[in-house]
Formats: structure tokens, sequence, C-alpha cells
């Protein structure tokens, strides 16, 4: 019999088993929080940078943090989709982060994706 008849999906799992999921804190030191998080197959490591003050000439927003989140591929040059993936993270980075909290300054969220196997934004919004 084959995965597909006995109702298994391509990864083994059947339909009600979620990804196994892990979480390492503290991994970079010249980041001010970072995080690997696995869903399955799919990892990425996090830094978070800041928030750091900006200078009155360079701060577009004096009443908030501004928000900056990189996502980079494993390999190569960044495409469409990590693009996708940045505007993703940061509208729900907006929803969470008091920015208003901290005018005048900056947030920068750096995700390294180490492997992808279909579950990256939920990796990256964990």
């Amino acid at each position: 019999m084959e995965r597909g008849e006995l109702g298994l999906r391509i990864d083994g799992r059947t339909s009600t088993q979620m990804r196994p999921l892990s979480a390492d804190i503290g991994l970079l030191q010249n980041a001010d929080g970072s995080a690997r998080f696995s869903c399955g197959h799919s990892s990425a490591i996090v830094a978070v940078h800041g928030p750091v003050e900006e200078s009155r000439q360079t701060s577009q927003l004096a009443d908030r943090m501004r928000l900056f989140v990189v996502v980079r591929p494993r390999s190569g040059m960044s495409s469409q989709r990590e693009k996708a993936l940045e505007v993703s993270v940061t509208k729900r980075l907006q929803r969470v982060v008091e920015t208003r909290r901290f005018p005048r300054t900056r947030l920068t969220v750096v995700c390294q994706i180490e492997q992808d196997d279909g579950a990256m934004l939920s990796v990256l919004l964990n």
C-alpha cells in the first residue's frame, strides 16, 4: 500500500498530526534577542536588533517606532517569496509591537531561512 492509500501525507504524518516543533533561544551574541524555531523540516534563525534611537534627520515617523523585517533565503539572492514573507511578518508585528511607546526608534528583525519544507510563514511568526 502507498502512503496516500493509508491516509498519510507525503512526510508520513496522518491528517490529524502536527509537525514537530522545537525552539532554541539566545543563539546570537550580537543581537538583542535571537531564536531558532523549527516546525517539521522547516527552520529559521531570527535576530532582533533594537529598539535603537534614530536621529531626527533619518526618522520618518516621529510618533512611533519603525519596523524593518529582512528575510534572507537559505542561499542566493532574495526572491519575490522572501519579499512576500517580509510583508506578512511586518504586518503581523505592527499589530503586536507597541510602536507608539518608542517614538523615533527602529526595530530590525532579520530572519535567516535554514530549511524550508512548506511551513516558513508559521516558523517566522513563531
